[in-house]
């Protein structure tokens, strides 16, 4: 039987896409590591915005030495739960017969990318929503997008004596929207 040159390129294709992948997992993740679509181009000072059909997030930036500060307002979309933080990440609201909790504490951060913990509660009389994760935020697409990772995000929905959990990872991608800090009102959602 006559061998083919091609015989042996799905081994070294296979090869080729698993190398990096097993050097990454034996390597492990440094903190200090940036994902592989972020971008040390741009910087944090500005306006952001993420927005979907269930809600509305801006991030005001500025810097604090050399570390970021972030202050946040969110809007939801189908009721009237809303609420904007303080430069260290606090807010505390009111929700119909509920009261929300917002924290965003961080951790670690410098120019270019930040490191930290997202708890967000809402309790109501005879219910509650409980979100927590640690986050890591970067920028990338040439310094136009901020990433935030949601690293293991933790949901918990209590309602009529039934406890909902649902655990997950994702990224937001918040779009930079002005080199300066303008109002909600102004923000082209």
């Amino acid at each position: 039987m006559k061998r083919t040159p091609f015989r042996a390129l799905p081994w070294l294709l296979a090869l080729a896409i698993l190398a990096p992948i097993s050097i990454g997992v034996l390597a492990g993740n440094d903190a200090a590591e940036l994902p592989q679509d972020a971008t040390l181009e741009g910087d944090w000072f500005g306006t952001w915005i993420y927005a979907s059909r269930d809600h509305r997030f801006a991030a005001w930036i500025q810097m604090d030495g050399k570390r970021p500060e972030i202050k946040f307002r969110f809007q939801a979309m189908g009721s009237g739960e809303s609420f904007i933080t303080d430069w260290r990440g606090q807010a505390t609201y009111h929700e119909r017969e509920g009261e929300g909790v917002f924290s965003f504490k961080m951790d670690q951060g410098d120019a270019d990318q930040f490191s930290g913990q997202w708890d967000w509660e809402l309790v109501f009389p005879t219910s509650s929503r409980t979100e927590s994760s640690p986050v890591r935020g970067y920028r990338a697409n040439d310094g136009r997008d901020l990433r935030i990772e949601f690293q293991d995000h933790n949901r918990t929905l209590v309602r009529g004596g039934r406890r909902m959990s649902s655990d997950a990872t994702f990224v937001w991608s918040f779009r930079k929207v002005s080199r300066r800090h303008i109002l909600w009102d102004e923000l082209p959602f």
